[in-house]
């Protein structure tokens, strides 16, 4: 069997089983607190150890989009970027490519790398054009959502009002945790405009909703948003969510740092 241990592995595991793993795995990376979020890197990187030696490319893609996204996730930014170039490579399917370019333009553009952000949301923008979006990530809210964060990250905050301010998404989230990340980004673009009331109503709409749905991390991202943004009434809101989310799940689970 597999050993989370040292990564050893048996034939008998199948690659159906272990993808099911990594999606856990994953999962748990959306609800966690940031200060354990290595936990899934950890995991998701066990994983991919077992998928380099099964010779199943399509299991070995999607198993190192979760560990770069994890690795993103954890702050290894850099391996995160390596880990999914590699996974835009291997992608053999328009919904794990545009998935793979969607991870990836989210790692290039926390790396604060413009070309290479730039070449992945083209890739991104394009393929959906061509095919209609599916799952969590490929698809065009998730898309807009990704861009602002981008070009925000890479210093082109002027491109990303435009779009704020010029340019609608009709879609709908495909999952609730990207509606609480959508409004985060949008409140850091909002900032960029000077204003503020609008940026705290997106940030507000955040913490309720993650707190709602018991998501930490984004509890987290919506905090360190306000804060930088001096909007420290919603920063003092975030503070006292998480701290009730802390009282319901119990202290080991949450650090309000």
């Amino acid at each position: 069997m597999l050993s989370t241990s040292c990564g050893r592995w048996s034939p008998g595991w199948k690659p159906q089983r272990l993808k099911g793993t990594s999606n856990a795995t994953a999962s748990l990376g959306t609800v966690l607190p940031e200060e354990r979020l290595t936990a899934a890197a950890r995991w998701t990187g066990k994983a991919l150890i077992v998928a380099q030696r099964l010779g199943d490319r399509v299991f070995l893609a999607h198993t190192l989009r979760m560990h770069g996204n994890e690795l993103r996730k954890a702050g290894h930014v850099p391996a995160a970027v390596a880990r999914l170039e590699q996974a835009v490579e291997l992608a053999d399917d328009p919904t794990g490519h545009g998935t793979a370019l969607a991870l990836l333009s989210r790692a290039a553009g926390e790396l604060g790398d413009g070309d290479r952000f730039d070449r992945a949301i083209t890739g991104y923008r394009d393929l959906l054009y061509q095919h209609p979006g599916s799952g969590l990530l490929f698809n065009p809210f998730t898309f807009r959502e990704i861009e602002l964060r981008g070009l925000v990250a890479t210093g082109r905050a002027r491109e990303a009002v435009r779009i704020v301010e010029t340019a609608r998404v009709d879609a709908a989230p495909a999952a609730p945790q990207w509606h609480i990340i959508e409004r985060v980004t949008s409140g850091r673009v909002l900032l960029e405009t000077g204003d503020r009331q609008g940026a705290a109503h997106a940030f507000s709409t955040a913490v309720r909703a993650a707190e709602a749905h018991r998501l930490p991390h984004q509890i987290q991202r919506a905090i360190r948003a306000a804060e930088s943004g001096h909007v420290h009434d919603v920063a003092a809101d975030g503070m006292a969510a998480l701290q009730r989310l802390r009282d319901l799940l119990g202290p080991p689970a949450i650090s309000a740092s």
